[in-house]
């Protein structure tokens, strides 16, 4: 499948927190599936021994197609079965999955997720000029040694199959961009956002732009009840997955993951970067993302949620929130911080994520101003 120029990249599904706990070792154990479910013995070649069985069900390769594979989840990986042979073809760590989506699409039977594509390193060493070499993925893994990106698998690399992709399949970047055209012309983003608005998207790097990292896969059931079913289980099982990665890499204690989004932040410059937006019960978090492979960073700078002012939204551009906060505990960050989400839904939830813990914290309301227009200022960043 080809992608275009620029990458959509959308948050895991918030909700009430689960738990916290800080020692590794006990991450599998506190935050594990309450209900242990059987492994059928036909997948049992298949699953390794430290991922639990959670459910699988028979899809359609195309919605014109009567082939069809098998779908096997785990509570690590997602799975592509041949129906015939049992064997698997590829699969998918649920860490690497951006997003997944389906309840809003028009055919009640599509399912697709969004995730971040593993570089071979011999791929990524000779895109970069030649140089780099390990593994790229997006964040890090605590429980081998904070480093993520073993898990890639030469076997496994089948990310852009296109019988997996039908061909009315949306973009990922008619998803984005369609979004921020609504927005001023100088929000508009590109996709090497996150090197500084580049507007080839390669960030410099011999040509390898964002696109080689982030790819989707649309998945066809065979009723609307399997497509809602898997759709539930997966995104619980990846908020799972992300919380624990947060509060064992970024949140200390007592705090508890509540979202991150992918967002692009306005700079100084009015240059839009790719920024990872993690929000706790106590705090937001504005984490680097680094191009082109999109792994997650480091944290620029936080600030207690306790210290919003007030939050904007604009009916001219729907994607866009900007946050005025009185940030007493570090004066090196902007009063005013402008941030374009992939669309309104998303920024509804963030908004909606600040305001509901602002007002634990404080409680009191968070006000929350629309206006018509997004003011030149804030469009440029400044």
């Amino acid at each position: 499948m080809s992608l275009s120029s620029s990458v959509s990249i959308s948050p895991s599904i918030s909700s009430s927190s689960i738990s916290n706990n800080r020692n590794s070792r006990d991450l599998e154990d506190k935050y594990g599936d309450s209900v242990v479910f059987p492994c059928p013995a036909k997948f049992e070649k298949i699953i390794p021994l430290d991922e639990r069985y959670i459910t699988h069900a028979t899809f359609l390769k195309n919605k014109s197609s009567e082939t069809t594979f098998i779908g096997l989840l785990t509570s690590n990986r997602f799975y592509k079965v041949d129906s015939d042979t049992l064997k698997k073809i590829w699969s998918i760590d649920l860490f690497d999955m951006h997003s997944i989506e389906g309840d809003e699409s028009p055919d009640p039977k599509t399912l697709r997720i969004v995730y971040h594509v593993k570089q071979a390193p011999s791929l990524v060493g000779g895109l970069v000029n030649g140089g780099g070499g390990g593994g790229v993925g997006i964040g890090s893994n605590s429980s081998n040694g904070g480093n993520h990106n073993g898990n890639w698998d030469n076997n496994n690399n089948n990310n852009n199959n296109p019988e997996m992709s039908p061909p009315d399949s949306p973009t990922i970047q008619s998803r984005l961009s369609s979004s921020t055209k609504r927005g001023s012309s100088s929000s508009s983003i590109s996709s090497g956002g996150g090197g500084g608005g580049g507007g080839s998207g390669s960030s410099g790097n011999g040509g390898i732009s964002n696109d080689n990292y982030i790819s989707e896969k649309i998945f066809i059931t065979e009723s609307e009840e399997i497509r809602d079913q898997w759709l539930v289980s997966l995104r619980l099982l990846t908020r799972q997955t992300f919380q624990k990665y947060f509060e064992s890499t970024f949140i200390p204690a007592p705090a508890i993951y509540q979202l991150h989004i992918y967002a692009y932040k306005t700079n100084r410059k009015g240059k839009n970067q790719i920024r990872c937006i993690l929000v706790s019960t106590e705090r937001c978090y504005n984490i680097s993302i680094k191009t082109p492979s999109l792994e997650i960073g480091k944290v620029k700078w936080s600030f207690p949620i306790s210290a919003l002012k007030t939050l904007q939204v604009f009916k001219s551009a729907p994607n866009i929130l900007v946050l005025t906060l009185d940030n007493k505990e570090n004066t090196k960050v902007k009063e005013v911080q402008q941030f374009i989400l992939k669309d309104l839904i998303e920024r509804n939830l963030l908004t909606n994520e600040l305001r509901r813990i602002y007002a634990k914290l404080t409680k009191q309301s968070l006000t929350k101003d629309e206006k018509d227009e997004l003011p030149k200022k804030f469009g440029k960043g400044k």
